[in-house]
């Protein structure tokens, strides 16, 4: 009788743990930004560079859709990709984003990303 309930504790104790790890990687999963949707992602972009330098009008629209765009195609580049082709998609963003913010805009936001690097 003993052994039963000493085995039956054990594996309790065991599936318990089993059951344990399997959540906190299911919660990482969750915050990690791949598993995200690029408009989930794109969202919290905008609502960084809206408290960064306080975006207007049509502005909200347009870096959403340049982030949902971003997301996208960051996706598209698989699970290992290539830095040079990162940079490029970067550098392209950056570039369209230059063109949707006003300078002062622009300004605030480049302080507000690099202090957070």
């Amino acid at each position: 009788m003993k052994k039963i309930l000493l085995i039956s504790a054990f594996s309790i104790a065991v599936f318990g743990t089993m059951n344990a790890q399997n959540a906190a990687t299911t919660t990482t999963q969750t915050t990690g930004s791949k598993s995200q949707l690029p408009q989930v992602r794109a969202k919290a972009m905008v609502a960084k560079i809206n408290n960064a330098c306080g975006l207007q009008g049509e502005q909200v629209t347009k870096v959403n859709n340049l982030y949902i765009e971003y997301f996208t195609k960051f996706d598209a580049l698989g699970t290992t990709p290539d830095a040079a082709k990162v940079k490029d998609l970067n550098n392209a963003t950056e570039a369209s984003l230059k063109n949707i913010l006003s300078n002062s805009q622009l300004k605030f936001w480049q302080e507000a990303s690099s202090s957070t690097k």
